[in-house]
C-alpha cells in the first residue's frame, strides 16, 4: 500500500539498465562491473608477472536520481 516515491523512496545497487526496466525508473548506484573486471584481470596478470601486491583499489560509485526518490514530506 505503499507509493514511490510520494510515501517512501527507494535507492537501488545495480546495473544502470536494471534500474532502468522498473515500474518506477529507480534512482541508483550502479556497479561498475566492466571497469571491476579489467581492474581485477589487470591485477591478477601483474602477480602472475611477480609484481608485487598491488593494495587496495577504490572504485567511486556513481548515483544517478530517478523517480524513485522525492525529498522528505
Amino acid at each position: 500500500g505503499r507509493r514511490v516515491p510520494e510515501d517512501i523512496s527507494v535507492v537501488a545497487v545495480c546495473p544502470d539498465e536494471m534500474a532502468l526496466n522498473q515500474s518506477v525508473p529507480l534512482t541508483g548506484v550502479a556497479v561498475p562491473a566492466e571497469k571491476l573486471g579489467r581492474l581485477a584481470v589487470d591485477l591478477v596478470l601483474a602477480q602472475l608477472e611477480g609484481a608485487p601486491d598491488a593494495g587496495t583499489h577504490l572504485v567511486a560509485p556513481q548515483l544517478t536520481i530517478r523517480e524513485s526518490t522525492a525529498p522528505p514530506p
